[in-house]
């Protein structure tokens, strides 16, 4: 087996000396003698795992947008950024600087982040220009540019919709009949309707969120704000006509495997979000279908009317909570 970055050093008397040579950084001695001998082999692992991680691809031009772009990521503004929201704008960030990244960042100005999100159809443009807005914002913080040129870029046009049709109750009975209790899909649709949860969160909740006083309570991934819904305690009065549905919720979850999560894969692992939306909508079916089996559900997972989500979500003050 060769060994990485092991080097022989030659001395003008002769001795021979060997070293851990790892690019960019101070050699490390290793012992002398066979580089198969359980000494060598212990004083190698060692010194690889204490080294540091040889810098990968080319090297960054100071002053350059590729390295200020390396430089937002590793900041407070974009650190404290929601998780997704972070995967999100590292894409978005990584085709910035494959198209602008050996341009000097003093040279950025409107028409380059305009000329960038022009080749976007509307809605990728307008999260493109949120990436320009927040890169640009910290440098300027960071006096690194003495203007902000994003702040002159207009958001792109969208058409207008009215978002995602919800469900009649009609339509939530015929997956009911469809998805028998002790299936994945119908414990998914219970926990969705009676939490009015976006599916990041959705796939998060758990019998461990049950609190001793009986509220279901759980911090919404994407706004921090903390939710709480009677599950093991008495309704509150507004709510009394929707016992059913709880009834359901908890059939559903008795009759699933336990695990840490509710909702689970057939391997008993936990789902990610965009997997769940994928799954949990299935194929498309036509609206005017009466058997369709699956459920017209946001991508991010939540209700559109604020109605169907505040008649069911409940501070632990009593403030009737929207998403």
């Amino acid at each position: 087996m060769k060994l990485k970055h092991v080097k022989t050093v030659t001395k003008p008397s002769g001795a021979t000396f060997t070293y851990l040579a790892v690019p960019g950084q101070k050699l490390v001695r290793l012992p002398d003698g066979p580089r198969d001998s359980p000494e060598f082999l212990l004083a190698y692992a060692t010194a690889m795992a204490t080294a540091e991680p040889a810098e990968r691809g080319r090297k960054l031009a100071t002053g350059s947008i590729a390295a200020a772009v390396k430089a937002y990521q590793t900041s407070a503004a974009f650190k404290t950024l929601a998780p997704n929201t972070q995967t999100q704008r590292r894409g978005h960030l990584s085709k910035i600087v494959d198209r602008w990244g050996d341009a000097r960042l003093s040279d950025l100005r409107t028409k380059h982040i305009q000329a960038d999100i022009f080749t976007l159809a509307p809605h990728p443009a307008n999260n493109r220009r949120k990436v320009w807005r927040g890169f640009c914002a910290w440098a300027k913080a960071t006096q690194q540019i003495a203007l902000d040129p994003s702040l002159e870029v207009d958001k792109v046009a969208t058409v207008k919709t009215d978002g995602f049709t919800p469900w009649l109750p009609s339509e939530i009975e015929t997956f009911r009949k469809h998805w028998s209790i002790g299936t994945a899909q119908r414990l998914a649709l219970e926990l969705i309707y009676w939490t009015a949860a976006r599916a990041s969160d959705a796939v998060r909740i758990g019998p461990g969120m049950v609190q001793r006083d009986g509220w279901l309570t759980f911090r919404q991934k994407k706004t921090g704000g903390e939710v709480s819904i009677p599950f093991n305690r008495a309704l509150p009065p507004f709510a009394l006509s929707m016992q059913g549905d709880l009834d359901f919720l908890k059939a559903a979850i008795s009759a699933a495997p336990r695990h840490m999560t509710w909702l689970v894969t057939q391997n008993g692992k936990a789902r990610s979000d965009k997997a769940f939306s994928s799954w949990f909508a299935g194929p498309p079916q036509p609206r005017e279908s009466s058997e369709s089996p699956h459920m017209a559900y946001a991508n991010h997972g939540q209700w559109r009317s604020p109605k169907q989500a505040r008649r069911r979500t409940k501070s632990p003050l009593g403030q009737v909570m929207n998403h």
